[in-house]
């Protein structure tokens, strides 16, 4: 079987494109719904926060795994699969259940970051930036589930390659260099996390002592 490495690296990161636009689509949704629920909770109404939690609860529990199939199952109708590709459907599918992923994770965020504000905790509560690019990364990272549902994206791809590998050696290089780069891109990330949090500690610092 002919093998060009230069067009299985370009194909592969066309192919990650999709998984960086599925991670900003999903933490968008998350942003849009978990900063107003979290403003909501802070204003400490008895039922509102019980209704409110109780969705956070469920959104904190599922699994994505299930929750992208039921969300598959429910988009997959005669009308929008008349509108839309295939696809469409599936990157739709596999958005949402991360959406209710990261709404969660923003909410509790936009909490401690509200209530941080209120006791003049300026620095502190300025380390939701980093701590929202984190929830990317992993949203990013989680985008790979979206092969078991066939989404055309990063790992989908290299599971296509790896099917006409013939020998297992190849195969075995395969999966290793792809874990190879999700792990470095994991470490570089982490990497940024942590020096965004030490430019903003340092500004807000070096603003506190000026007269």
């Amino acid at each position: 079987m002919s093998f060009s490495l230069n067009e299985f690296i370009l194909n592969f990161l066309s192919y990650f494109l999709t998984n960086i636009k599925i991670g900003t689509f999903s933490l968008i949704g998350g942003l849009l719904i978990g900063m107003p629920l979290a403003w909501l909770l802070n204003k400490n109404n008895k039922w509102l926060s019980r209704m409110i939690n109780v969705v956070l609860f469920f959104c904190r529990g599922l699994p994505i795994y299930i929750l992208m199939f039921a969300l598959l199952t429910s988009l997959s109708t005669d009308t929008l699969l008349k509108a839309f590709n295939d696809d469409t459907l599936r990157t739709a599918a596999i958005i949402l259940a991360l959406s209710v992923y990261a709404l969660a994770a923003i909410c509790d965020l936009t909490l401690v970051m509200l209530v941080q504000l209120a006791k003049g905790q300026i620095a502190e509560a300025f380390l939701i930036v980093p701590n929202i690019f984190r929830i990317f990364t992993t949203l990013l990272i989680s985008s790979s589930v979206g092969a078991a549902i066939g989404v055309p994206e990063a790992v989908s791809y290299t599971i296509r390659v790896y099917e006409r590998f013939p020998e297992r050696l190849d195969r075995f290089l395969l999966v290793l260099a792809v874990t190879i780069f999700f792990a470095v891109f994991q470490s570089l990330c982490k990497k940024i996390v942590l020096m965004l949090s030490e430019v903003i500690l340092r500004r807000l610092q070096h603003r506190n002592v000026q007269p």
